[in-house]
C-alpha cells in the first residue's frame, strides 16, 4: 500500500501543478522584454539546479535555485513565478538527473510539481500582503509580506517533501519534517534573504543582479564542503572500524554484521529513522576503542586474565572518546560507551541498568553478543544459531533487555523467511553485492 499512496500523492501534486501552470498562462507577459525576463531566470535555475547538495539517507537533495525562484515570486507575481519554477526546474532536472546522473526520471515529475505549488503559494502570499509599489521592501507592509513569504516558502516546501518521504521510507511526517528541519535549517534561513537581495539588485538594475553570482557560489561551495566534510568524517571512522575487525579473520565484517542487526532491530520497534541512523552509526563505530589493545590480548585463544580482562574493559571508554572528538559524531557516544552495560547492572564501564542503559546501547548488545556467538572466535568456534537464539532468551532480563531481545528475534525470524524464499541466484547475488558494498 506504500507506494500506491506514494504513487497517488505525486500524482495529486503533478495534476495541481498542471492546472496552476494553465491557470497562470493568462498572466504572462505579452512582451519580448517580458520573455527575455523569464528565460533568464529559467536559465539561472536550472544552471544552479546542476549543482544540488544531498541531503543525509534518502531526504533529497538541496540547491541555491531557491533563492532564484524565491527572487521570481517577489518581483514578477504567480504567473512569471509559478513557470520560471516549471521550465526551469524540468530542465535542471533533466539536465542532471536523467542526463549526468542517469537515473530514470521518476522523481521529475514530484521535484517540478512540488516546487511549482511552493512558487505559487509564496507568491500568492506577497502579492496579497505587499504593497505593489515599483521599490520593493520600502514598507512595514513589504517587510511583513516578505516574513510571510519566507515562512510560505519553507512550510509549504517542507510539508511536499515530507509527506512523500513519509510515504516511500515508511516513516511519520512530523519524524521526516523534524530530521529535514535539522539538515535544512541553515540552507533555508540562507536563501529566503538571499532572494530578497537578488530581488533589490534586479529592480535597481537587471545587470547587478551578476554581483550576486559570487555569493551565491560561495554559499554554495560553504554548503558541499559542510555535507563533504560530515561524509569524509563517517568514511574514515567506518574504515578505521573495518580496519580494526581486519585485524583477525574472526571478526572480519564485524561491525557490518552488528550494524545490519542493530537496524533491523530498531525498525522493528518502530523507532525514528534519525535514531535509527544514529543506532546503525553507532554499530559501526562500537569496536573503534580496540584501536589501542594488544592483539595477543585481543586473539589469545585462552581466558583472559584478570589485568587482561580489566584492559579489555576500556575498550568502550576509549571508544566514547574517539567518537567524541567528532562534534557530528557525539550523540552516539553514549551507545558505544554503554554497549557492555548488562540490564541487570552487571556490565561495564558504568554498572548501569534498566533504563539507564540508553536505547541504542541495548540494542547494540544484542546484536553484538548475537554475532559474537554465531561467529568463530580464538577461544571457541561458532555456535550454532539455535543456540545462540537460545542463550539470547535465558539471558532475557539478566544481561539483554527482553524489549529489544524480542524485536531482535521477531526482526530474524523475518529476515530468515525471506532469505528462504529468495531464490538461489538472487541471494547469491545480493550477498555478493552486499560484500562488495561493505569493502567500499
Amino acid at each position: 500500500m506504500r507506494p500506491l499512496a506514494r504513487d497517488a500523492y505525486i500524482l495529486t501534486l503533478v495534476l495541481t501543478a498542471g492546472a496552476l501552470a494553465v491557470w497562470s498562462i493568462s498572466g504572462l507577459p505579452a512582451t519580448l522584454i517580458g520573455w527575455g525576463t523569464i528565460a533568464i531566470f529559467v536559465l539561472m535555475v536550472a544552471l544552479a539546479d546542476l549543482f544540488p547538495i544531498a541531503m543525509p539517507g534518502e531526504l533529497g537533495e538541496v540547491s541555491v535555485s531557491a533563492a532564484i525562484l524565491f527572487a521570481s515570486a517577489l518581483l514578477f507575481g504567480p504567473a512569471v513565478a509559478i513557470w520560471v519554477a516549471f521550465l526551469g526546474t524540468l530542465a535542471g532536472e533533466i539536465g542532471y538527473r536523467i542526463v549526468v546522473l542517469k537515473h530514470p526520471w521518476n522523481r521529475v515529475p514530484f521535484n517540478v510539481s512540488q516546487l511549482v505549488i511552493t512558487m505559487s503559494v509564496v507568491s500568492i502570499a506577497y502579492a496579497f500582503l505587499a504593497d505593489n509599489t515599483p521599490t520593493p521592501f520600502d514598507s512595514l507592509r513589504d517587510i511583513v509580506a516578505l516574513i510571510v513569504a519566507g515562512l510560505s516558502y519553507y512550510t509549504a516546501n517542507h510539508l511536499l517533501v515530507s509527506v512523500v518521504i513519509a510515504l516511500d521510507q515508511g516513516f511519520p511526517v512530523l519524524t521526516v519534517w523534524r530530521i529535514t528541519f535539522r539538515d535544512t535549517a541553515w540552507h533555508n534561513l540562507t536563501m529566503i534573504p538571499l532572494g530578497a537581495i537578488l530581488a533589490l539588485l534586479w529592480t535597481a538594475a537587471p545587470w547587478s543582479i551578476a554581483l550576486a553570482l559570487l555569493p551565491l557560489l560561495t554559499v554554495r561551495r560553504s554548503m558541499a564542503l559542510v555535507r563533504e566534510s560530515l561524509e569524509q568524517t563517517r568514511q574514515a571512522l567506518i574504515a578505521l572500524a573495518d580496519t580494526i575487525d581486519a585485524r583477525d579473520s574472526s571478526t572480519y565484517q564485524h561491525s557490518q554484521r552488528v550494524a545490519e542487526y542493530a537496524e533491523m532491530t530498531a525498525r522493528q520497534m518502530r523507532l525514528p529513522y534519525d535514531e535509527v541512523e544514529l543506532i546503525v552509526t553507532s554499530a559501526r563505530l562500537h569496536d573503534l576503542g580496540k584501536i589501542g589493545m594488544d592483539n595477543v590480548m585481543l586473539y589469545k585463544p585462552g581466558p583472559l586474565s584478570d589485568e587482561e580482562r580489566r584492559e579489555f574493559q576500556r575498550h568502550p571508554s576509549i571508544g566514547e572518546s574517539l567518537v567524541g572528538y567528532f562534534p557530528a559524531f557525539g550523540a552516539g557516544r553514549d551507545i558505544v560507551r554503554h554497549h557492555h552495560e548488562h540490564f541487570d547492572g552487571s556490565g561495564y564501564p558504568n554498572g548501569k541498568k534498566g533504563e539507564e542503559i540508553p536505547l541504542g546501547a541495548r540494542i547494540l548488545a544484542v546484536a553484538d553478543a548475537y554475532d559474537a556467538m554465531t561467529s568463530d572466535r580464538p577461544y571457541r568456534s561458532a555456535m550454532s544459531k539455535e543456540t545462540a537464539i537460545a542463550r539470547l532468551k535465558a539471558a532475557s532480563g539478566t544481561q539483554f533487555a527482553p524489549q529489544v531481545v524480542d524485536a531482535f528475534l521477531t526482526a530474524l525470524a523475518r529476515k530468515e523467511k525471506e532469505r528462504r524464499y529468495m531464490p538461489d541466484s538472487a541471494q547469491s547475488q545480493l550477498e555478493e553485492a552486499s560484500s562488495e558494498a561493505g569493502k567500499r
